[in-house]
């Protein structure tokens, strides 16, 4: 026998006098250890389980304070139109904004609701004020340097 295992085994039996067999107890504590390590906090999450919901890019056709609807720009799909609760977050060039300031025609990354009926969030583009300006900078006809 090991020395430590030893000392081990006489503390247990000073300690448990009447236990006649310390294996039992060795056994006990062992399932004891296996058993906390087992709990929920210790183990591992699932993938995707917790993962917020991807949000898909649409042209948004109408929009107002309670709802938006959207074209998902394939030929064929009837649009969509999504419930705006007070929970939704919505961003509009990147600032926060309220349902009634999204317009048709502006593009938009919707989260939505396990169900496919709320929109969690919506962070839209106005592409007008988002274009780079096409037009010439005005500046003074001079000389050439």
């Amino acid at each position: 026998m090991f020395y430590g295992f030893d000392r081990y085994y006489i503390l247990i039996m000073k300690k448990f006098p009447s236990s006649k067999n310390p294996v039992k107890i060795a056994l006990a504590a062992t399932l004891l250890v296996a058993l906390a390590f087992s709990t929920p906090a210790f183990a591992k999450k699932p993938k995707g389980g917790d993962a917020a919901p991807k949000a898909q890019e649409y042209t948004l056709t109408q929009a107002n304070a309670v709802s938006v609807t959207i074209s998902s720009g394939v030929a064929g799909d009837p649009p969509k139109t999504f419930k705006i609760t007070d929970a939704t977050t919505i961003t509009l060039n990147g600032l926060p904004a309220k349902g009634g300031d999204l317009r048709g025609g502006m593009i938009a990354e919707i989260a939505l609701t396990p169900d496919n009926t709320t929109a969690l969030s919506i962070s839209a583009t106005d592409p007008k004020k988002m274009a780079p300006s096409t037009t010439p900078a005005k500046g003074k006809k001079g000389k050439k340097q």
